[in-house]
């Protein structure tokens, strides 16, 4: 009798267990069909090509200047864009979830915000193998099959940080750089070409130096911490660079607690109204690394649309880097539009 009520006890757990995978596997499989429907019911006679959008909401980038550059670019080739933002603390694991539906999906295109992670460069070729091109944003990824990279050349932005700071310092100081990409590799961190081109100025000036890399999240909190790290623990340091605005203005305010504005060469990034207005009124910040991201946007819309047109594309889009001092601020709030703001 004991025996038979285990076996009936074992039954019952075994029945739920497969009631409860079976309930999962139709919700997946129901999510991406309604997604796949939503994109469907964009569909009309004007629309030639669907392309799925995957990027990280976290990615400064991803600005409404970006937005204006996909529409416009969607708009001249009746290209219907469905857009998926994934929180950066979920990205690793969410997108490839989202790459197997836009696969399962037969979308025309893939838009990627990419890292270098195996699992995301498989399903990258994977999508090749299937027809459907993929243009990656964020990391170039050469190893995989993507048909075209566009976007901010990390490069380029340390050669012109390293030349603003060589010339704001005559040459002479302890550099800290303070990036919000958060790599899990320590190769691909003493590989990095932001580092890389920072370092390329540097080594041409005897008594400049980075000393400080600190890869944060992104936010003014996580940057006071590192700013707090930075007075306490590396009195040496004298330049600061920031990959983001709110990193920015997260160790500038820091500063300005605590009475150090002086001490430091700032150079920030992005085209923030606080950052310019530090810039205009000559304090705290001295520069700023300004990139097109309108044109990023524009660019990755056309370099789809060229492949599927003409099978040829170029394999990188590198919009240009604008560096904003007190010399330029004026006539960029002008020509930008950005004077209005204020």
């Amino acid at each position: 009798m004991k025996t038979s009520k285990i076996i009936f006890i074992a039954i019952l757990i075994l029945i739920l267990v497969l009631l409860g995978a079976l309930s999962l596997g139709l919700y997946t499989s129901n999510d991406i069909k309604i997604r796949t429907e939503q994109m469907s019911q964009i569909n009309n006679e004007d629309v030639r090509y669907h392309v799925m959008m995957i990027i990280n909401k976290s990615d400064e980038t991803y600005s409404d200047a970006f937005f204006d550059g996909v529409e416009l670019s969607a708009k001249a080739y009746n290209v219907a864009v469905e857009t998926i933002e994934v929180e950066e603390r979920d990205y690793l694991n969410e997108v490839v979830d989202r790459l197997d539906m836009a696969i399962y999906s037969k979308v025309d295109g893939i838009i990627l915000h990419a890292y270098n992670d195996p699992d995301i460069i498989d399903r990258i070729n994977q999508a090749s193998e299937m027809g459907i091109p993929v243009i990656n944003l964020n990391e170039n990824l050469h190893q995989s099959k993507r048909i075209s990279y566009v976007g901010n050349n990390r490069y380029s932005i340390g050669i012109n940080v390293g030349k603003t700071i060589a010339e704001l310092t005559s040459g002479r100081g302890k550099i800290a750089v303070v990036d919000q990409i958060d790599y899990e590799n320590d190769i691909v961190k003493s590989t990095d070409l932001l580092n890389l081109g920072i370092k390329d100025v540097v080594d041409d000036y005897e008594k400049l130096e980075i000393v400080l890399t600190r890869h944060t999240e992104q936010g003014v909190l996580s940057a006071e911490t590192i700013a707090t790290e930075i007075l306490e623990d590396y009195p040496e340091i004298d330049a600061i660079f920031c990959t983001d605005s709110q990193s920015t203005l997260g160790i500038v305010q820091v500063l300005i607690d605590r009475n150090r504005v002086n001490d430091f060469t700032i150079i920030g990034y992005g085209n923030d109204m606080e950052i310019l207005d530090y810039i205009r009124r000559g304090t705290v910040i001295e520069a700023t690394i300004i990139t097109d991201d309108f044109s990023v946007g524009k660019a990755s819309i056309e370099a789809f649309y060229n492949y599927k047109e003409n099978g040829i594309v170029n394999t990188e889009y590198l919009p240009s880097v604008i560096v904003v001092n007190q010399e330029n601020v004026s006539a960029y709030l002008k020509e930008s539009g950005l004077e209005d703001e204020e």
